[in-house]
């Protein structure tokens, strides 16, 4: 077991130290230091082991599954927040095209009844023209 200590802030600044206990293979420590004897790196070691083997899928997997099923849980989130925004955004494009479409109606009834009115000054004017000959 390699202990090491890890110093945690929290908000009023106040320090409080943690021991990590890390399970390390007799292997992997020798093979760590004799890695640092032979690249001529073992006299500025500075204390971080580092295991120099690859680690296994199943590790790997163990490690990181929380995180993806947080990841989960963001993206699903999202995506119910843009669903959401989806729907109000089809909401409101269905709204503005009925504005559209009663605005035109009432535009089009308006520019009927001026040809109607024309017409009737038109038939009216005929009317005056023809009693005049």
């Amino acid at each position: 077991m390699l202990k090491e200590e890890i110093e945690i802030k929290d908000e009023s600044g106040n320090s409080t130290f943690e021991t990590e206990e890390t399970e390390i293979e007799v292997g992997e420590f020798l093979q760590f230091f004799w890695q640092k004897k032979e690249s001529g790196q073992l006299a500025s070691y500075d204390g971080d082991f580092e295991s120099p083997r690859i680690p296994k899928e199943a590790e790997v997997l163990d490690d990181n599954l929380p995180n993806l099923a947080e990841m989960t849980n963001v993206l699903a989130k999202s995506s119910n927040a843009l669903i959401n925004s989806l729907e109000i955004l089809n909401q409101r494009m269905q709204e503005l095209k009925q504005q559209v479409q009663i605005s035109m109606s009432g535009q089009s009834s308006g520019v009927q009844a001026e040809i109607i009115q024309l017409r009737s000054q038109l038939a009216a004017l005929a009317q005056e023209v023809h009693k005049s000959r």
